[in-house]
């Protein structure tokens, strides 16, 4: 079993000591995450995962650490990804009965007007019903299922 995992340090060391006074105390801070680095993920076999910790080192005692985790959605440029705006079309058909009591086929067509989406973007689609049965179809549900490779 494999697992990705993507550590980062960044450690501001250096410069004088100070004395912090009594009192809230705010030390503003930037840092630009590296292009190319991918998004946030968390899937059955394994997580991209990205966090900051700050330590704050007392000399009369144990030393105080917290740590947030935040959410990289990486930039994806769908213009070069081969394919994506292709339209895409999904069909089932299915005979209700069996054998001596075989009625009429019903079907449907999913259909999507591209194949690449980016978080966020809205899904729009469209779903062809066909029921040439006797019988009324009581329901339809569609669900996004998403599938990871590892």
């Amino acid at each position: 079993m494999w697992y990705l995992k993507l550590i980062k340090f960044l450690q501001f060391t250096g410069g004088p000591e100070i004395q912090l006074s009594p009192g809230r105390q705010e030390f503003p801070f930037s840092f630009q995450l590296p292009l190319g680095i991918p998004s946030s993920f968390k899937g059955r076999y394994g997580h991209i995962q990205y966090s900051i910790s700050s330590t704050l080192k007392k000399s009369w005692g144990f030393d105080k650490t917290t740590t947030a985790i935040f959410t990289v959605n990486g930039i994806v440029d769908l213009n070069t990804a081969a394919g994506a705006e292709l339209p895409s079309q999904f069909t089932k058909q299915k005979h209700l009965g069996c054998l001596c009591c075989k009625d009429g086929p019903v079907g449907f067509v999913f259909k999507l007007n591209r194949s690449g989406f980016v978080p966020g973007e809205g899904l729009d689609f469209v779903l062809e019903m066909n029921n040439q049965s006797s019988k009324p179809v009581p329901r339809i549900s569609i669900r996004l299922k998403q599938v990871c490779k590892f």
